[in-house]
């Protein structure tokens, strides 16, 4: 009987699906890392963390069952096919570059303990336009970075992290109800944003905070 499944053991198999049963207690790094024929994982395993690298480079893995897990590992869907996520109460850790450079995810539902979105967790992620902050307490350092945003709202008590939304071309509307102040990386590059409002409560705006938009129109409440 499998207890334990080592380092890339699986690394680029032919894999198509995967069920891990409860008599599995470890999985460790880049275990199906690179199976782009992946489509299916049953995860009843007695593991709740998803390792480093785990599931990155699977292409066709388009969803996955999070309802076991508390932790997710740096990188563990990086690359691969997921379309929606399902984020649950059961977690409550997620670490960097998560789900980055994901290009058909479209659709995240936040419902999970952590209130941080790790560093890169969502960067490259072109298919996702759409996200809801309102839980949110700090955004990572390139977060969002060359997603797909067209809107960003942010609730009052929201810190944002070096170059957390840069190089977000389709972004054209924020609503930074935050009290924190803007600094000149959060929106670098952001070429296309039309509509800005800010809190009336905002700590401080940097020089070049929308240098990249200066056509925006900018409005305080």
């Amino acid at each position: 009987t499998i207890k334990e499944i080592g380092q890339y053991a699986f690394y680029k198999s032919g894999l198509q699906e995967v069920c891990l049963q409860k008599n599995i207690k470890v999985l460790e790094e880049g275990t199906f890392s690179g199976c782009s024929k992946l489509q299916s994982v049953t995860w009843h395993c007695q593991c709740d963390v998803i390792p480093v690298d785990c599931f990155s480079g699977c292409s066709n893995l388009t969803q996955f069952d999070f309802s076991n897990i508390k932790r997710i590992e740096k990188r563990a869907f990086s690359e691969s096919g997921l379309q929606k996520v399902c984020l649950p109460q059961n977690i409550e850790c997620i670490i960097e570059g998560a789900f980055c450079r994901c290009k058909t995810l479209s659709s995240v539902k936040w419902n999970c303990k952590c209130n941080v979105i790790s560093v890169d967790c969502f960067a490259g992620c072109s298919n996702l336009t759409q996200f809801d902050f309102s839980n949110i307490k700090r955004i990572g350092a390139h977060a969002f970075e060359n997603s797909g945003l067209t809107s960003v709202r942010l609730s009052k008590e929201t810190a944002v992290d070096q170059s957390g939304f840069a190089c977000c071309n389709d972004l054209e509307k924020i609503e930074w109800l935050s009290g924190r102040s803007i600094e000149g990386d959060i929106f670098e590059e952001c070429q296309n944003i039309k509509e800005i409002i800010i809190s009336d409560n905002v700590m401080g705006i940097a020089v070049d905070a929308f240098a990249s938009s200066p056509n925006a129109e900018i409005s305080f409440i």
